[in-house]
């Protein structure tokens, strides 16, 4: 006999509260700034290694303006069509199609007043992509995502832990 197992454990999604900020304190206020309509930025760049948090900020943004009626889309290696908000994550592995409709929907989302996020393992001007994607996304706010310290991301699991209802001692 053979048990089952079942998935009922809750889908807990990525926002802004459940993001363990560390140094990226000045990140986290800019993009709840810019989703407030606080900013005038059309696009926002964050860049930073494996795991340090970009592909979950995008989506807590995405959840951010969904609660407040926005429409916002979040993709991962390919362009959505255009939204209130729009987040493209790692876009550094779009291919060349893929690049011109990025650089397309950059300049409707300029024109429009909407807001694009996009994510990629470097900084815009170090990424192997059309010159003039690379040039636009380097012009609106670029922002690294640090990794967390040890001291940080015991802090983090200690956090996801407890919203998954355990309790861990420190």
């Amino acid at each position: 006999m053979s048990q089952l197992l079942l998935d009922i454990a809750p889908d807990i999604k990525p926002t802004f509260d459940n993001f363990v900020a560390g140094q990226n304190l000045e990140l986290l206020s800019a993009l709840r700034h810019a989703l407030a309509g606080s900013s005038s930025e059309c696009c926002i760049f964050l860049w930073g290694e494996t795991g340090s948090g970009k592909s979950h900020l995008l989506q807590a943004c995405v959840n951010a303006a969904l609660d407040q009626q926005l429409g916002a889309v979040y993709a991962r290696g390919y362009v959505p069509q255009t939204a209130a908000v729009v987040a493209v994550d790692d876009v550094d592995y779009l291919d060349d199609a893929a690049q011109i409709e990025l650089f397309n929907l950059y300049n409707q989302m300029r024109d429009s007043g909407g807001m694009l996020l996009v994510s990629g393992t470097a900084a815009p001007l170090h990424l192997r992509l059309r010159d003039d994607l690379r040039t636009r996304l380097g012009w609106g706010l670029v922002y690294q995502v640090h990794v967390l310290s040890d001291e940080e991301k015991a802090q983090a699991l200690i956090q996801h832990a407890h919203s998954c209802g355990f309790l861990l001692p420190q």
